[in-house]
């Protein structure tokens, strides 16, 4: 790819990606990728293989344009703000800039530097919280846990004691 921003941390200089096809969603905020109606009939390999020839080169862009999203991420904004897909995309460049940032605010503040070791770990995931929209979403020891939001599914798990989970079962009513 080509490089977008560098940075410089401790001595370390590390390169980001260029932004591309940045995506903009309704609202400025998350939302599912809807697929087109007339793809969405089509459910296996069988179905795609009874479509003729022409419909199928029609599509055949948008396809690898997908393929492409999910081996590589894609960039997108949410509330003005660039977002991460899931906490896996936060690299130790993007988490040390985020510390950087949330440093300088404290700075400006007027905290004093001795206490910031014990806010700074709560604010950082609070961005980790904010920025990583797919754990929320679909990854359930990531979620709130809905009897106390302030920790999350797998907090609670943990404090349980000897309790592990091994599976579960999303049921939507609609």
């Amino acid at each position: 790819g080509t490089i977008g921003d560098v940075y410089e941390i401790q001595k370390l200089r590390i390169a980001l990606p260029k932004e591309k096809d940045v995506h903009s969603f309704k609202n400025n905020y998350w939302g599912k990728l809807e697929y087109p109606k007339e793809l969405s009939k089509i459910k296996n390999v069988f179905d795609w293989d009874k479509y003729p020839d022409t419909f199928k080169e029609k599509w055949y862009d948008y396809i690898d344009k997908e393929f492409e999203r999910r081996e590589e991420g894609f960039w997108f904004y949410n509330k003005n703000v660039p977002t991460y897909i899931s906490r896996a995309q936060l690299t130790d460049a993007v988490l040390a800039e985020a510390e950087d940032k949330l440093k300088a605010e404290l700075k400006a503040e007027g905290k004093p530097e001795q206490i910031w070791d014990r806010i700074l770990p709560g604010k950082m995931e609070r961005f980790i919280s904010d920025n990583t929209t797919l754990d929320q979403e679909q990854c359930l020891l990531d979620q709130n846990f809905i009897m106390d939001e302030k920790q999350s599914v797998a907090d609670y798990v943990k404090s349980a004691g000897e309790a592990e989970v091994v599976g579960f079962k999303r049921v939507t009513l609609s």
